[in-house]
């Protein structure tokens, strides 16, 4: 009688079988060896996934910014660091989406949220609509990492002696699986579970809006590493030893602005430490906030925090109070 063990090795080196017949198949051999943690990646990857709480690394994707001219149509955009996070995104959607949409799409465009859009056109001084462009190799990666788990559990199967016989598992064999102690990380080579959550999932399918969500905490701004709330400390304490009434509000305003951020608990570590990293760039500018050169970092750091924030629900206090607060910061840092 055929193992149901093997006949998933040989499905899975099988370039016709799909990735949602195969999860299927495993999610069944889990679910008959009462492997828990693999039964629920399989539900995952076939149902989608709800936030990023659980969202496996190799689900992670990278796409190209750019601006669309009215007489030239998409053309790059150079994303400056602080911004990086834009050129990333999550993809939260079940696998049978991400095959059907690979067949009829060679490219995709994911528009960015109304807060990201207006940032961007601050900080360039045009009217361009800005969209991530992903190409479908992207999702193929995803496609094939699904694959690659599965074949390589059921190798290790194998090699544990686990095969079954049709469709049943022996006693002995559904012991050393709970021994075993399988975990999807181990088929994942060095990729790990991203930590962050929040509750925005994001959509690859053309017109659908992306959110804002921030992968990437590789931020270069003027400092790095260190105490991060100690450093906008720092720089909001220089603006308070000058003598010039605005840049005494404006140090009032920014302290104001780090310590909503910095209690923020719908926030995640990372977003909390680049958002006061922008904090910090706009104390230090706000320090000769007439200087030409300080409005381009300005500009910059704003649409960083408005990426951010736009991220949240409405009802956050973060989203409230930067609101609020935004429109008093602008003009003294010499934007109207």
């Amino acid at each position: 009688m055929r193992s149901l063990v093997l006949e998933l090795q040989e499905d899975a080196l099988n370039p016709s079988s799909t990735s949602l017949y195969l999860l299927r198949k495993a999610g069944l051999v889990a679910s008959k060896l009462n492997i828990q943690e693999l039964q629920q990646w399989t539900e995952l990857e076939l149902s989608g996934y709800s936030n990023r709480e659980s969202l496996p690394q190799y689900r992670y994707i990278r796409g190209e910014v750019k601006a669309r001219n009215p007489a030239l149509g998409w053309i790059p955009f150079i994303v400056p660091e602080p911004l990086s996070f834009l050129s990333e995104m999550p993809v939260l959607q079940a696998i049978s989406e991400l095959e059907s949409l690979i067949k009829n799409e060679s490219n995709l465009t994911v528009k960015f949220s109304t807060e990201i859009q207006v940032g961007l056109m601050d900080l360039t001084d045009c009217e361009f609509q800005f969209a991530l462009h992903i190409s479908t190799s992207q999702i193929h990666k995803i496609i094939e990492s699904v694959k690659d788990i599965i074949i390589k559990w059921a190798i290790k199967l194998e090699k544990d002696g686990i095969l079954g016989e049709g469709m049943t598992f022996s006693r002995q064999e559904k012991e050393i699986a709970q021994a075993a102690h399988y975990t999807i990380g181990t088929y994942i080579m060095t990729q790990t579970y991203n930590s962050m959550s929040d509750n925005h999932s994001t959509n690859i399918q053309a017109g659908r809006d992306a959110s804002g969500n921030l992968l990437s905490s590789e931020v270069t701004g003027v400092f790095a590493g260190g105490d991060i709330s100690g450093t906008v400390n720092n720089a909001i304490n220089q603006l308070q030893t000058s003598n010039n009434p605005e840049v005494l509000q404006l140090a009032e305003l920014l302290k104001k602005l780090q310590t909503v951020i910095e209690v923020e608990p719908a926030l995640e570590p990372d977003d909390k430490d680049i958002a006061l990293q922008q904090v910090a760039v706009l104390a230090d500018e706000g320090q000769n906030p007439k200087k030409e050169s300080g409005i381009k970092p300005v500009k910059t750091a704003v649409a960083a925090l408005k990426g951010i924030v736009g991220a949240l629900p409405l009802a956050t206090k973060l989203v409230k109070e930067f609101n609020e607060l935004l429109p008093m910061i602008l003009p003294l840092l010499g934007l109207g």
